[in-house]
C-alpha cells in the first residue's frame, strides 16, 4: 500500500516539475 502511494507521489511530483520546467522554458 505504502509503495503504491510513494509511486503515485513521485509520479505527481515528476509531473509538476516537468510542467514547471516547460512553463519556464516556454
Amino acid at each position: 500500500m505504502s509503495f503504491i502511494v510513494a509511486f503515485i507521489w513521485s509520479f505527481v511530483l515528476w509531473l509538476v516539475l516537468t510542467a514547471g520546467t516547460n512553463g519556464m522554458l516556454w
